[in-house]
């Protein structure tokens, strides 16, 4: 390592003297993103022969990946082989009674068992990170490892900055490679709708949105790397360029940004926009709805929405803006999936919020995420800091991430209730987990703003017992160079070897 790419690693570390925590190894110390939570030497290495075979039928997509990703980063050539295993195999299975993965490398075999086929695919992250450029050599350990968060996320915002598919594979790969199971796409804001609707094809803009066709092959790829798409169609309020192109959305008199809520119209656009955007995203047990931000005066002035409050007795829009929920809510349950919300929705109202949504706590300033998880809502933590990047300039330090924790909200807002020491909750299962937020970044700075803030909050959230942030950035030091002229090249090696 040149000493400018130990510089620009040490700048990681701005405000390291203020971080609290000790250093707690695992009993064997591996060089790997996220640290694996238990990792034991055995006796005897293993010197792999080159074969990939697979125990378990419906391998062969994951197995064909790991085999590009093998000769991309690691410079290794192989063979997805037969039955049956042989000295010096590399053996992937699948075993519905492990949690997480299972690597076992034991002087006869590498082994690699999981719980799932998308546990397996992280699995292959680990060997893919052990193995030395150009050295089939592994040393001998027993490694069983799961995540400690069911939701280890990042969002990308192409309602505002148009992401070509180029960017969107390497992002996957990023995600992949660290072990973040969710790529959160939120497509719709006022600028940009970025996916292509055949319902209402007059929302497509040139040049910036996506085709049906390239949002089913980034689909199917992440489903072969074990990354879940999940989308996002950002309503009632951002939805500026909706308005401007579906009349039938307005109020009456029209608002500027956000949607009439009373109007049958806007129910059977969103209903159809929301089939059209689960039978391409079929692998997410999720739809985010957005929700946020709403500006409801409008509505006191909406002659649709005057008669519809009248009809229920209310006197308050927010009721409104609770029943639009609940209503979205129904829709994304039928067609078997559930809904993820911004925060955004107070404690109080006459119109309750079912239980079965999830929010993305993000300001800590309308519904407090302590209050959420006690009145029964699972959460999934987006702190403005140190989660939120905002353009190329706003953004947090890495160690910064690294220190936090998933029970952790802070803000620089002052009406927030996180400023300006922070709020934690006592943990519980209903912190789902966390997530970055990369709002109104180009495409092309994407990756230099979040490859390194994406290996952190893996680590954090993968294995919380993981505090030694020298040792993590002497991983992320011997990796992130070979990650990004390498790896991330894996679509550019596949294409040259189709030709």
């Amino acid at each position: 390592m040149t000493s400018a790419e130990r510089d620009m690693l040490d700048s990681l570390a701005m405000g390291y003297d203020q971080l609290t925590g000790t250093a707690t190894p695992a009993t064997l110390e591996l060089d790997v993103i996220p640290l694996p939570r238990h990792a034991v030497a055995l006796p005897e290495p293993v010197t792999w022969n080159g074969r990939i075979v697979c125990v378990s039928s419906g391998l062969e997509e994951r197995a064909e990946l790991f085999q590009s990703e093998l000769k991309c980063f690691s410079q290794l050539d192989s063979e997805i082989a037969s039955l049956p295993v042989r000295p010096g195999d590399l053996v992937l299975e699948v075993d519905a009674s492990i949690r997480g993965y299972r690597l076992d490398v034991d002087g006869a075999n590498v082994r690699l068992r999981a719980g799932s086929q998308d546990e397996l695919s992280f699995g292959t992250s680990t060997v893919l990170q052990l193995l030395t450029p150009g050295n089939p050599r592994l040393a001998g350990m027993s490694v069983a490892d799961e995540a400690d968060s069911s939701y280890r996320g990042v969002m990308l915002d192409l309602g505002r900055s148009p992401h070509t598919k180029a960017t969107l594979k390497q992002m996957i790969l990023l995600c992949k490679f660290y072990k973040l199971n969710y790529l959160h796409l939120h497509l719709s804001d006022t600028e940009l709708d970025s996916f292509a609707s055949e319902a209402y094809p007059e929302l497509t803009t040139p040049g910036a949105t996506l085709s049906r066709n390239d949002w089913i092959e980034l689909e199917d790829f992440s489903g072969r790397c074990g990354v879940t798409l999940l989308p996002e169609l950002d309503f009632p309020g951002h939805s500026q360029l909706f308005l401007s192109r579906l009349p039938q959305l307005r109020c009456d008199p029209p608002h500027p940004n956000t949607i009439c809520v009373s109007r049958p119209e806007s129910f059977q656009v969103i209903e159809t926009l929301l089939a059209e955007i689960c039978g391409v995203f079929r692998r997410t047990p999720y739809v985010h709805i957005g929700a946020d931000e709403a500006e409801l005066d409008g509505w006191k002035q909406c002659a649709f929405c005057r008669e519809e409050m009248r009809r229920h007795g209310w006197d308050d829009p927010r009721e409104l803006y609770r029943n639009f929920i609940v209503r979205l809510n129904a829709i994304v349950k039928s067609h078997g999936k559930r809904t993820i919300v911004w925060e955004g929705f107070a404690p109080e109202g006459r119109v309750e919020i079912p239980r079965d949504i999830t929010v993305m706590v993000f300001e800590s300033l309308y519904h407090l995420p302590g209050d959420l998880t006690a009145a029964g809502y699972d959460v999934i933590n987006t702190s403005w800091q140190p989660l939120y990047l905002e353009g190329t300039e706003i953004h947090w330090p890495i160690c910064h991430i690294f220190n936090w924790h998933k029970y952790r909200w802070e803000n620089w807002f002052e009406q927030s209730a996180a400023h300006p020491s922070g709020l934690e909750v006592p943990p519980t299962p209903r912190i789902l987990g966390a997530g970055l937020c990369s709002w109104g970044v180009p495409d092309r700075d994407e990756i230099r703003l979040l490859h390194f803030r994406m290996s952190a909050l893996a680590e954090r959230l993968w294995n919380p017992d993981s505090r030694n942030f020298r040792h993590y950035q002497r991983r992320l030091g011997a990796l992130y160079q070979r990650v990004e002229n390498q790896y991330l090249n894996l679509n550019e090696e596949r294409k040259h070897e189709d030709e």
